[in-house]
């Protein structure tokens, strides 16, 4: 029995079984997401260095994270965790936080790229 071929970067797979059960409105829609986080994330932030992609996801993590309902979590699981630390501690971690996420999604594109040693 011979081995499949290695998988190159862009590939993905996919169930069939997701296609068959899929509407054709969804289907588009998918479509539509893919050209979309391409155009808008991926491709900008690929041509940019790990290093500049990275503090601009920081940058971005910083500023959206504290927009989203999640973080309202993430301050009450932080006050769970630590109810010794002051709210001004909390509100540092959860940006630190946010921070982190960004830096992560700005490097997603470079991670081929990227030596870890």
């Amino acid at each position: 029995m011979s081995k499949p071929p290695p998988l190159q970067q862009n590939d993905y797979i996919r169930s069939k079984d997701v296609d068959n059960r899929a509407s054709l409105w969804r289907r588009i829609m998918w479509r539509i997401e893919a050209i979309a986080w391409d155009t808008l994330y991926w491709w900008p932030l690929s041509k940019l260095s790990p290093e500049r992609a990275s503090n601009i996801g920081g940058w971005a993590g910083r500023k959206l994270g504290p927009l989203l309902s999640q973080h309202k979590v993430a301050l009450d699981n932080l006050r769970y965790a630590y109810p010794d630390w002051d709210d001004a501690k909390i509100t540092a971690t959860a940006l630190q936080a946010w921070e982190s996420a960004g830096r992560t999604a700005g490097e997603l594109p470079h991670l081929a790229n990227i030596d870890p040693y």
